[in-house]
C-alpha cells in the first residue's frame, strides 16, 4: 500500500470526526429543543389544570355566565397551544431520531475507516518483515558463499 493511500485514509478520518463533532452538537441542540418543548407542554397542562379546578370552584359557589363563557374560551385556547405542543414535540422527536442516527453514522464510518488503516498497517509490516528476512537470508547467503570460497582458498582449492 502507498503511503498516499495511508494519507487519504487519515485525512477521510479526519473529515469525518470533524462531521461526527458537528453531528453532536447538532444532536445536543435538538435534544435540549424537544426537551423544552415538553417543559413547555408541562407547563401548558398545568395551567389547563389549574383553570379547569378554578372554574369548577367559582361554578359551585356561583358563577355568571359571562365569566364562564371566558373560562371556556381560555380553556379552548389552552387546548389549541397544547395541541401545538404536541405537534412540535413529534416533529422535535423525529428530528432527534434522525440527528442520532446521523451521528451513529459518522461514528460507524470513523470505526470503518480506521480498521481500514488498521488492515493497511499489518499488511505493510507483514510485507517489512518479508522483506527483513529475504534481505537476512541473502546476506545469509552471500556470508556462507564468502565462507565456503574463503575455506577452498586457504585449502589452496
Amino acid at each position: 500500500m502507498a503511503a498516499t493511500d495511508t494519507k487519504i485514509l487519515d485525512t477521510l478520518v479526519e473529515r469525518t470526526q470533524k462531521l461526527l463533532g458537528e453531528a453532536g452538537v447538532r444532536l445536543a441542540e435538538s435534544r435540549k429543543s424537544e426537551q423544552r418543548s415538553k417543559e413547555f407542554m408541562d407547563t401548558l397542562l398545568g395551567y389547563r389544570t389549574d383553570y379547569t379546578i378554578e372554574m369548577q370552584r367559582q361554578m359551585s359557589v356561583g358563577m355568571d355566565a359571562m365569566t364562564v363563557s371566558t373560562y371556556r374560551a381560555f380553556l379552548t385556547t389552552l387546548d389549541n397551544a397544547i395541541e401545538q405542543a404536541q405537534i412540535e414535540i413529534q416533529k422535535l422527536g423525529r428530528i432527534v431520531i434522525a440527528d442520532q442516527e446521523n451521528w451513529q453514522n459518522q461514528h460507524m464510518k470513523i470505526n470503518a475507516y480506521e480498521t481500514l488503516i488498521d488492515r493497511r498497517v499489518k499488511v505493510l509490516k507483514v510485507k517489512e518483515s518479508r522483506f527483513d528476512q529475504r534481505l537476512t537470508d541473502e546476506l545469509s547467503s552471500q556470508m556462507r558463499q564468502r565462507q565456503a570460497s574463503n575455506a577452498l582458498s586457504t585449502l589452496g582449492l
